[in-house]
């Protein structure tokens, strides 16, 4: 029997190797806008970058699909794991289960003008 680890691996294997270029594309696109935009950032966050782009990929794949993404973004330095900590997601079809949380490696403050 699988432990819940091996089970959500084997799911972003499959969902890895379900994708298309487009797709794969399109999801590491939404991870570098999250962390770009915000210190620390979840799937939650990935989810809500692409919710914005005007051109999605036609066919929409399990949710797996970020953690592949999640994983390139860590080992090319864009992301760390932020150990020991987690957050109830915010998306209504998940009902509130608990992500694990990014720290980001290329955050960007943006400036407020305050007149």
């Amino acid at each position: 029997m699988q432990t819940a680890q091996q089970s959500a691996q084997a799911g972003m294997a499959q969902s890895d190797v379900s994708a298309t270029g487009a797709w794969k594309k399109a999801i590491s696109q939404c991870v570098i806008a999250a962390a770009t935009r915000k210190p620390e950032i979840t799937v939650d966050d990935v989810w809500n970058e692409f919710d914005k782009l005007e051109q999605k990929p036609p066919v929409i794949l399990g949710r797996s699909i970020v953690g592949p993404s999640l994983v390139a973004a860590i080992k090319l330095g864009l992301l760390k794991r932020k150990d020991g900590f987690s957050l109830p997601s915010q998306r209504p079809s998940t009902h509130g289960r608990l992500l694990r949380v990014f720290r980001s490696q290329i955050y960007k403050p943006t400036l407020e003008v305050v007149a």
